[in-house]
């Protein structure tokens, strides 16, 4: 059997579908919620991730069918044997420097690449 994970072999990044109309209407990127550039998440916002990665854990074990999907996941990303017993502990170790150290390569809006098919009226660009 085949187990399918939708997060396998992705990257950060973000996919989505709309109507045509919604598109050519919709800023492409960010939106007036998101952080400005240089700013960053907060101590909070990641205290909150944290919480919410080492709490659902466990529940991605919680059929057969997912911890074999789990255990498929961790050997093809060559994670080690013991990355369940290490995981949360990892999640723990990341500091606020460190996420916005990565924030920071990974705001360039330039470099997103976003992909419309068809020619909706009043897209810029096109």
């Amino acid at each position: 059997d085949f187990v399918y994970d939708e997060m396998m072999l992705t990257g950060p990044g973000d996919a989505g579908q709309q109507a045509a109309e919604y598109v050519a209407k919709t800023p492409m990127i960010g939106t007036p919620d998101d952080p400005k550039p240089g700013e960053g998440p907060t101590k909070e916002e990641l205290d909150e991730a944290k919480s919410y990665l080492t709490g659902s854990y466990a529940l991605r074990f919680d059929t057969s069918s997912k911890v074999a999907g789990q255990l498929l996941q961790i050997q093809i990303d060559d994670l080690g044997i013991d990355y369940i017993d290490k995981r949360n502990a990892l999640v723990e170790a990341v500091t606020l420097e460190d996420l916005k150290r990565v924030a920071a390569r990974l705001e360039d809006a330039k470099k997103a690449l976003v992909v419309v098919v068809g020619r909706p009226a009043g897209l810029p660009g096109g």
